[in-house]
């Protein structure tokens, strides 16, 4: 039986502190299983942007970079399909030093959704959750 591998980006706001939203990521992963909280992407509205390039054009790469700890890829491929590349870093708080690195492969027909759910999480704060097995 094969290991469910799932990612899902939550986004949250403390009017209270700040108006950028920061996002909450949980991966689970070929049996790793990674929770990051407050993870702040470098330049959402930038990032929003380009998601919305590559909707119409199929073709680039943007990074969702959230520091040491969460950076998503999200690239073009020649099928049509999008290839989300993942790369977790533990904190000082874990005992010693994990790394996680991963993909997730969408194919052409699920494309734009994907992207549109991408675009959601960052224009609209909706939950963008990942599934395959």
């Amino acid at each position: 039986m094969a290991a469910l591998r799932r990612i899902a980006i939550r986004s949250e706001v403390w009017p209270e502190l700040t108006s950028r939203p920061h996002f909450d990521v949980e991966l689970a992963y070929e049996g790793c299983r990674v929770n990051y909280d407050e993870i702040y992407f470098t330049a959402e509205k930038e990032i929003a942007g380009q998601l919305r390039d590559m909707r119409r054009s199929r073709k680039g790469k943007v990074i969702l970079d959230g520091g040491f700890q969460f950076v998503l890829t999200v690239e073009m491929q020649l099928t049509g399909g999008v290839k989300l590349c993942f790369r977790t870093e533990s904190g000082i708080e874990f005992p010693g030093k994990r790394i996680l690195e991963g993909f997730f492969e969408v194919e052409g027909e699920y494309a734009d959704e994907l992207l549109r759910g991408l675009l959601n999480l960052i224009d609209e704060g909706r939950d963008f959750v990942l599934e395959a097995s």
